[in-house]
């Protein structure tokens, strides 16, 4: 065995939260899609792209944990519990995060995407056995061990360790499956000219009571007696080849999820169980055996995540209420104080009253489940644009207009209403005034406005303001005035508008800040304010105390209160995600940041930065939508005129995209045909940086 290499962990986050940091930031996360499943006495631990939760046995959530509480990153990937009842929980992009149930201590390598983790176990010694994204890691407590193929590993991207009886800890993945007993390696490959392990991907491993070893792949199960290979498919039994979770009960029955459904083998006869029986859904993807014998199965994208089974008894543990979608594209707060978000993501509308969660789709009404912007008009109806109409809402009916009734364009971008009722709607066509009987279209026949408004805000004095690629124009009712680069507009995309109480207008833009006051332009960005957080923005608010908040695509938020610039993401505050599309600031001086990983809201005042969490490097994720099989890509601050090459892996690690993306652009589209269910990752590099984003097939579509 090659001399095995230590590494310490590069930045080691110490994390004690009191009552005092909790009230800073709290978040609304959406939790759907569950990840990874953990069995604690009578507590179950639910992994989920919103964070950690905490579940009862009856199915009820006793506590949800997210970045605002200590958790190092939202989207939780892996769990595993220790003898001491210490929660070791894997993270997309944070590292590992120990919590002990009141402190958090987080691990992280100071490297993307090696802080994705894949798996991690507890071995007798107590040892921590961590697949990072690239290589194994062990950790004793206080040293680091990394292994890797170098040392006698199957493969660097390891899916799924588990410990057996001796001690010995299996590495699975999709080249097959290593051994390692402390210092000797053993490979279990596929070999199509020998009796082997079933071909594919490695999902887990089992070990019996007659000291038979269970394979769970892409191909069937394969059993090993220590000198035979055995393999069940569908052919004998199976619900499904395809088998992502594997377990045994106390009766020595073999549990195999696939993604048809669930099959118990008792080593004569085969049951196979689905949604008929009480399966929550048919694709299974983990297994878990509490101590009093209930089975737990995750199941695949469901908003009926998790399925108990006592033996005669399903039981389905719905997705607790919360937001319905991950990406908020949209705030608005209605009359009543009453916060209303839209998601670009599929997953329509959430209504929040502030206790209670309600959420709206197609099935209720709406127009088009995507949502591009909100709006309230001053008879407090919602308006909500959509990428394919413009929905209204007065809460109890819904209409909606494209344009067969009035609207320019039925690719709506923008929206905003004045304080007489008039509602102004950026479509691809134009954009479209509506007074509540009669529409008005406003394009390059009747003013100087071009197609692609991306922007608009009215302000005091009624005046509207329309921003796109080109910059910014004024209309009074009458004259237009268009201002640009050439005025003094830091750039000519700008992606939001706001006002402050000066009559000031702030412009988020694609290079920076931009003020106008009436006469005088100033502009703020990285070569003059070293400051600031970045140099794309795209959302703006004014708080209660005059502050300035912008978000930006993937380095968080700024704050300028006048004086000084302050940088807030994920790493050193309670921020849901870095990339912040939308902002608002509600009666009582409320923040409400919309995130592309849920909700962030904070209280009025706050100025702290968690100091326990500077040793973080910024988290450098891209922003990804995806519909049907085209991702819509939108790059971080990569340097410009430099190639961007573009890289797509499987779960198992395996590359499936390989190509360079087009120079000079920060959005461009990539079709990937024939993708099955299931995660995958984006990986960019413009030679100095990379960037990584996690998305899901299918998603809401």
């Amino acid at each position: 065995m090659k001399q095995q290499r230590k590494i310490l962990v590069v930045a080691l986050v110490v994390c004690f939260f009191n009552s005092t940091d909790a009230k800073e930031w709290t978040n609304y996360t959406c939790t759907i899609d569950c990840n990874a499943i953990a069995a604690e006495g009578t507590a179950m631990w639910i992994g989920t792209r919103g964070g950690l939760e905490k579940m009862n046995q009856d199915g009820s959530i006793a506590a949800i944990y997210t970045n605002a509480d200590g958790l190092a990153f939202n989207n939780v990937t892996a769990i595993a519990i220790d003898a001491q009842g210490n929660k070791w929980i894997g993270t997309e992009n944070g590292g590992v995060s120990k919590f002990d149930g009141k402190n958090w201590t987080t691990y992280r390598i100071n490297s993307d995407p090696a802080n994705l983790v894949r798996s991690i176990a507890v071995d007798s010694m107590g040892n921590k056995w961590i697949a990072f994204y690239g290589n194994v890691a062990k950790f004793d407590g206080a040293q680091w061990t990394t292994y890797t193929t170098a040392d006698g590993l199957v493969s660097n991207f390891i899916s799924s360790i588990v410990i057996d009886s001796q001690g010995n800890k299996w590495f699975c993945s999709s080249l097959g499956v290593s051994r390692f007993d402390g210092q000797k390696w053993t490979t279990f490959s596929h070999d199509t000219t020998k009796n082997c392990i079933a071909l594919g991907d490695v999902s887990g491993i089992v070990f019996d009571a007659q000291g038979n070893k269970w394979f769970g792949t892409s191909n069937g199960v394969s059993k090993f007696d220590g000198t035979t290979w055995t393999t069940y498919t569908i052919a004998n039994g199976l619900a499904n080849n395809i088998v992502s979770a594997i377990a045994i009960d106390a009766q020595g029955n073999k549990w195999f999820g696939t993604t048809n459904g669930l099959s118990k083998f008792n080593g004569a006869a085969w049951t196979t169980y689905t949604t008929a029986d009480g399966l929550a859904d048919n694709a299974v993807l983990s297994i878990v055996i509490d101590g009093k014998g209930n089975k737990w199965f995750r199941s695949a994208y469901s908003n009926l995540r998790v399925t108990k089974f006592d033996g005669a008894k399903w039981t389905v543990c719905p997705t607790i209420t919360g937001p319905a979608g991950y990406t908020v594209q949209a705030i608005g707060i209605d009359k009543e104080g009453i916060k209303w978000f839209g998601f670009n993501d599929g997953y329509g509308i959430s209504k929040f009253d502030g206790k209670n969660w309600t959420n709206y789709t197609t099935a209720d009404g709406l127009g088009d489940n995507h949502i591009a912007a909100i709006a309230i008009d001053s008879h407090d109806n919602k308006w909500f644009a959509t990428f394919t109409n413009v929905s209204k809402f007065d809460g109890a009916k819904w209409i909606t207009y494209d344009s067969t009734n009035g609207l320019a364009g039925n690719v709506v971008l923008a929206m905003a209403a004045d304080m007489q009722g008039n509602v102004f709607i950026s479509t691809s066509r134009g954009v479209s005034e509506f007074n509540g009987s009669a529409w008005t279209t406003y394009d390059s026949t009747n003013c100087p406005l071009e197609y692609g408004v991306r922007a608009i805000a009215i302000d005091p004095q009624g005046y509207r303001w329309f921003a796109n690629g080109n910059g910014v124009t004024k209309f009074d009712g009458k004259t237009w005035i268009h201002y640009s680069m050439s005025d003094g507009l830091g750039s000519p995309t700008v992606n939001a508008i706001a006002m402050d109480p000066q009559g000031n207008k702030w412009f988020a833009t694609e290079y920076g800040i931009s003020k106008f006051d009436g006469t005088n332009w100033t502009t703020y960005n990285t070569f003059n304010t070293a400051s600031l957080a970045d140099d794309r923005y795209i959302s703006v608010a004014v708080d209660s105390q005059n502050n300035k908040w912008f978000g930006t695509y993937d380095k968080g938020l700024s704050k300028f209160d006048g004086a000084a610039w302050t940088t807030y993401t994920c790493s050193n505050s309670g921020l849901a995600w870095d990339c912040v599309s939308a902002i608002t600031v509600d009666a009582q001086g409320n923040k409400w940041f919309g995130t592309w990983s849920g909700v962030s809201e904070s209280p009025p005042g706050f100025t702290a930065i968690k100091s326990a969490k500077k040793g973080f490097p910024p988290v450098s994720s891209l922003s990804v939508q995806v519909r049907n099989s085209l991702l819509t890509i939108s790059l971080p601050s990569l340097m410009p005129g430099r190639a961007v090459a573009i890289a797509v892996y499987n779960a198992s690690g395996r590359k499936i995209v390989n190509q360079n993306a087009p120079s000079g652009i920060g959005h461009f589209s990539l079709e990937i045909p024939g993708l099955s269910s299931g995660a995958y990752l984006l990986v960019v590099n413009d030679g100095s940086r990379k960037a990584t984003a996690w998305f899901y097939f299918p998603r809401g579509q």
